[in-house]
């Protein structure tokens, strides 16, 4: 080169790398505004590709010293099919514009991905007398690619329906399993508002939703059935969270959008089902209930509305009934509460099934049965009840009558016995027994070939 060719290759470096300097100054490098740590390097070369000068940041994306690249080809710090890419775009500049993805052979021997951007260096008469080649480093931009197609990746792995929109309700990002469900291609949807491509899922309630979730910064949950294009009626559970700028603005919603159709299947059928249990216990004549016994706020797990009548506790407070009011509304009708307090302590402290007769202080008599149900570490207790007042009042009478015939059979004055059809006594008198010289108890019961002998 001569002295002029040098003077107008330094001048165009040093004017390149004031405008790059300035470019950066005013933030229109992202990534460098962003703290990035992407490099701008200067690559000046002759018309035969030998290196003239590099800048410091050249020779540290090259990993060596910038003197020790001076004289050195260009080409030589490339793998072959770079280095010829890198002639072609040398030699058809400036007819080819923009830059070209290159990566540069460190000695560390690991590969540095750039992209470079080339000026022709003219001197005064006009004549190329070298080349200016700008590389950027774009190795914080792969590994930002890299994690955005990783995002990517995971985002649309989710079986869930994954958008989000901005603060207009257009997406700007949708997932595969929104696509399918809504049977839409990506390309239909970005830059759309959910009510033109989206109908059915533009209902009021998620309006509201999304609105409240822009305005307040709040997450919003909501259930709806919605018709889908692809699958048909679906029951979804939506979760809208607010999408917050780095300055934390929110500038969208990110909705992530459930199919919980099976669930809410299942939870009808045990609704059902419990509804179906419910109905059985008040059909029957039996007052039960049923609680947790390590629940320390003593809750019902169950009680059925013969329960509350058989114990004259109102029905309407069945929500909010707890053991200790269970406890106090049977003390009022306990006849002697103290002492049936402590045979409830005993029943308590047993591991089996118990049952037992309850005499009240109006007159019923109740067939209480308690079994303990151990499932693990939890045990639940059953008490059910059941009036059996008319059933021993019945028994009762029953007692008395035969007393009575029996006072009458004893007062007879001749000998009387009851003998069944099989020949055994069921009654004798102590008439007839003292006749046969044993007590009336030691006859019943036996057969008369016994006591009397052979004919």
């Amino acid at each position: 080169m001569t002295t002029d060719d040098h003077l107008a290759s330094g001048a165009a470096l040093n004017t390149l790398m004031r405008e790059e300097q300035v470019r950066q100054d005013a933030a229109t490098w992202p990534a460098a505004s962003a703290g990035s740590t992407t490099q701008i390097g200067f690559w000046l070369v002759d018309n035969a590709a030998v290196t003239t000068e590099v800048n410091p940041a050249m020779g540290s994306m090259l990993g060596r010293d910038p003197k020790d690249l001076v004289g050195r080809s260009m080409f030589s710090f490339f793998d072959e099919t770079d280095a010829q890419l890198l002639r072609q775009h040398l030699a058809s500049a400036p007819d080819t514009p923009g830059g070209l993805d290159v990566t540069l052979n460190r000695p560390d021997g690991a590969g540095l991905h750039c992209l470079v951007n080339v000026t022709l260096i003219t001197n005064l008469q006009g004549e190329q007398v070298g080349v200016v080649a700008m590389f950027s480093d774009l190795t914080m931009i792969d590994k930002a690619g890299q994690a955005l197609r990783t995002s990517e990746l995971v985002v649309n792995s989710v079986q869930d329906m994954v958008s989000l929109m901005d603060r207009a309700s257009c997406y700007l990002l949708v997932n595969d399993a929104w696509c399918r469900a809504l049977g839409l291609e990506r390309e239909q949807v970005l830059g759309h508002r959910t009510s033109e491509v989206a109908p059915a899922l533009s209902t009021p309630e998620r309006i509201t939703a999304f609105e409240e979730c822009l305005t307040r910064g709040e997450p919003r949950v909501l259930r709806a059935t919605v018709q889908l294009e692809s699958v048909g009626e679906r029951h979804l559970e939506t979760t809208l969270t607010p999408f917050r700028s780095t300055a934390g603005d929110v500038v969208g919603v990110v909705s992530v959008s459930r199919d919980i159709t099976d669930h809410e299947a299942t939870r009808q059928a045990l609704a059902n089902s419990l509804e179906n249990l419910r109905r059985t216990f008040n059909a029957t004549t039996d007052g039960m209930f049923a609680y947790d016994a390590d629940e320390a706020s003593g809750r019902l797990l169950f009680a059925n509305d013969r329960f509350f009548e058989m114990w004259q506790i109102p029905v309407e407070l069945s929500g909010q009934t707890r053991r200790a009011d269970v406890m106090e509304a049977s003390r009022k009708l306990f006849a002697d509460p103290d002492k049936e307090q402590q045979r409830i302590e005993a029943i308590l402290a047993l591991t089996g099934p118990h049952e037992d007769r309850l005499v009240l202080r109006d007159g019923r008599i109740l067939l209480r049965h308690c079994v303990p149900l151990q499932d693990g570490n939890t045990t639940t207790r059953v008490w059910s009840f059941r009036d059996i007042t008319l059933q021993e009042r019945a028994i009762d009478a029953l007692r008395a009558s035969e007393s009575q015939q029996r006072a009458v059979m004893e007062a007879f004055p001749g000998y009387v016995a009851v003998v069944d059809a099989k020949g055994v006594y069921a009654y004798v008198n102590r008439r007839l027994a003292d006749l046969m010289g044993q007590a009336p108890e030691t006859l019943i019961g036996r057969h008369m070939r016994e006591v009397l002998g052979a004919a």
